[in-house]
């Protein structure tokens, strides 16, 4: 974990394998959304996860 606050963590990715993942040590945030929605956030990479 990098930080954390009321509505978001950073954490550092680790690469649980794959020739070709090139994204170990970099930041993804997950973000707690005013919607109880999450947002997720790795590089170009980004989603929102709504509860249903």
């Amino acid at each position: 974990m990098i930080t954390v606050d009321e509505t978001e963590l950073d954490l550092a990715v680790r690469s649980t394998g794959g020739a070709n993942c090139v994204d170990d040590g970099k930041s993804v945030a997950v973000q707690l959304r005013p919607d109880d929605s999450i947002l997720y956030r790795a590089g170009s990479i980004a989603g929102t996860l709504h509860k249903v």
